[in-house]
């Protein structure tokens, strides 16, 4: 069965509708992005319509479309939604420097943590035009603290990359945390021993350890230590940085420290020096993922023997394995093909071999080798990594304008899905080229395509796996694009969740917390926020992980079905005990109405404290 058209819209990829633009089809563009079911997802497409008007100089149509995306963001019901959606519209108007109508629309968000966000965003980009009176306003105007004080400290590092100084330091003064007090006067003294003003670089990282000493919290100061020992670590000043990190009291925070610097020595070339400083890291999985570091920074300066010696170093199979293949794909970099064949076949497993090989290929075809690219790609064992990576292929050779091999690599890609993107890409290659028939027709077949797949569950399925995978490699932009298109509510929520734990992997907060608040199914949302307060705690980002532990149980508060909520409250309980969260884990479990499922919840925490401390029995009573 065809789907409707709205799932159909859902299913165009952002190249489709720029193809429709360069074919000067952009009501047709318009009348398509308003079918699309996701409001954000619609709104993303409009922009994107309007970003490519202008580029083909139709400014006033531009504009008008930028009025309409206004209307249909503020009309969107859902608040989280409708912020999101404004904030993208914002962030387009201050790229165009329109400061007063991005204002106008920031105004308009009525979630206070977007607007706060957003608003320290437009304060940035003001002061990159040295605009800082109207950096200031928009500043003082922000009504949350922590953003205020955020916005703060990004204006005092542009004010020093500026050379501002008097007024960086003015404005740190006011800053009334000490973390961002000290990440700012981190950077003010970066910038001025960087230009030379080494006497006053010296007075500011004096002052900043002064700061740091009076910080009361230890986590906090261990941190703040490890921000300022990273500065002057490349800065050169070795000695320092490892006094520094031996004053941080917390082992883990030291470790990770430890590595900064370890990765700060390597890419000075200081290669002894770093192998000193890894064997000093107490924790041996530490240890192993400074060396797999090490070998790649070892690679991408051409110390191949020396990369390739490390890693048989390490003991650990994953590791090792994750660190032939980066090896694999620097090699294929630097056009070392023999090289990096030989190296991915030292790899065990199938899948990073087979995204290894993908890499190589993308690397050959870049560079015109095209008949190597194919065998590679051939080679590729991966049936679903194969068809990637020729749809990949299928791009760079639309990019270079050989239009029949691209076509002919499309025709053998059997997934359909890939398929439409690699279509896509090739109709926008052709339009702007002037090949504007040939451009039409390929639209065409784009259409076809999507008409053709039927099963929504396999299509949906095949998106959430092509989202991990994009996440994994850090295209974050490129995976939100695929879960937009998902027109099943839940299928796409079951994506984001995925897109969320991926990036909560990679350490990218902000973002994680950004698309949490898209997931619209509550349960899931829970699941993504639960594994994002983890991952901060692991990475010692203690006061953000308690925020989002805390927001987590506001969401299940929030639950209507009673047996839900307790299950809810009972995992959030579990996590945070495994994490040594005892206080918050026994209040959330004695929260649970049902007195069975509390008692189950307080023997489960018992029984994690006795395997972590050997005190079982303490809260169950």
């Amino acid at each position: 069965m065809r789907y409707s058209l709205a799932s159909r819209a859902d299913g165009y990829p952002d190249e489709a509708f720029e193809l429709l633009v360069l074919l000067g089809d952009v009501a047709k563009a318009v009348k398509l992005a308003g079918l699309i079911s996701g409001p954000v997802h619609r709104v993303r497409v409009l922009l994107l319509i309007a970003a490519a008007s202008q580029e083909r100089g139709k400014v006033a149509e531009s504009r008008r479309l930028l009025l309409k995306i206004h209307e249909v963001a503020s009309a969107i019901l859902d608040q989280w939604e409708q912020a999101v959606a404004l904030r993208d519209l914002a962030v387009m108007l201050m790229q165009r420097r329109q400061w007063s109508e991005a204002e106008r629309v920031i105004g308009a968000i009525a979630e206070a943590r977007h607007r706060a966000e957003t608003s320290g965003e437009l304060a940035v980009a003001l002061a990159h035009q040295q605009q800082w009176t109207e950096a200031r306003r928009i500043i003082d105007a922000i009504d949350d603290q922590w953003e205020r004080v955020g916005a703060l400290r990004e204006l005092a590092i542009v004010l020093a990359q500026h050379q501002q100084w008097d007024e960086a330091e003015h404005i740190i003064g006011i800053i009334t945390d000490e973390e961002h007090q000290v990440q700012a006067l981190s950077m003010l003294g970066e910038e001025l021993a960087r230009l030379g003003e080494c006497r006053r670089a010296q007075e500011v990282f004096a002052l900043t350890e002064r700061i740091i000493d009076a910080i009361p919290l230890e986590w906090q100061r261990g941190r703040s230590l490890r921000d300022l020992a990273l500065v002057l670590a490349r800065q050169g000043h070795w000695e320092e940085a490892e006094r520094l990190i031996g004053a941080i009291a917390e082992e883990r925070q030291r470790a990770a420290a430890l590595r900064d610097l370890t990765m700060a020595l390597a890419h000075q070339q200081q290669w002894v020096v770093a192998q000193r400083v890894i064997g000093t890291i107490p924790y041996e999985w530490q240890r192993t993922e400074a060396l797999r570091e090490l070998a790649v920074v070892l690679a991408q300066q051409q110390q191949w023997e020396e990369a390739e010696r490390i890693i048989a170093a390490i003991a650990e199979r994953w590791q090792r394995t994750e660190a032939l293949r980066e090896l694999a794909v620097v090699l294929a970099q630097q056009q070392q093909w023999e090289e990096a064949e030989r190296i991915i076949g030292m790899i065990t497993d199938r899948r990073y071999q087979a995204q290894a090989l993908r890499k190589l290929a993308v690397a050959l075809a870049q560079q015109r080798r095209w008949d190597n690219a194919e065998r590679v790609v051939g080679n590729i064992s991966d049936q679903q990594e194969q068809a990637r990576a020729s749809r990949d292929l299928a791009n760079i050779l639309a990019q270079q304008q050989q239009w029949n091999n691209a076509e002919r690599i499309i025709d053998g890609i059997p997934d359909e899905r890939l398929r439409v993107q690699a279509l896509s890409v090739l109709g926008k290659a052709l339009a702007l080229a002037g090949e504007l028939q040939r451009a039409r027709q390929v639209l065409a077949a784009v259409q076809r395509v999507i008409g053709s797949i039927s099963h929504q569950w396999r299509r949906s399925q095949a998106f959430i796996e092509l989202t991990i995978v994009l996440a994994q490699q850090q295209q974050w932009i490129a995976a939100r694009r695929i879960i937009d298109a998902l027109a099943d509510e839940q299928y796409r929520a079951e994506a984001l969740r995925a897109l969320v734990i991926v990036l909560a992997q990679q350490q990218q907060w902000e973002e994680a917390e950004q698309v949490v608040g898209a997931i619209s199914n509550e349960r899931l949302r829970v699941q993504a926020l639960s594994v994002l307060g983890t991952e901060l705690l692991q990475a010692e980002q203690i006061g953000t992980a308690q925020r989002i532990f805390a927001l987590t149980e506001r969401v299940i508060g929030t639950f209507a079905d009673e047996r839900q909520r307790a299950e809810a409250l009972h995992d959030l309980a579990v996590v945070l005990a495994r994490q040594q969260q005892w206080e918050a884990a026994e209040r959330i479990s004695r929260v649970i109405a049902d007195q069975w499922q509390r008692a189950e919840a307080l023997r489960e925490l018992a029984i994690i404290r006795g395997q972590q401390q050997g005190e079982a029995g303490v809260y169950y009573r």
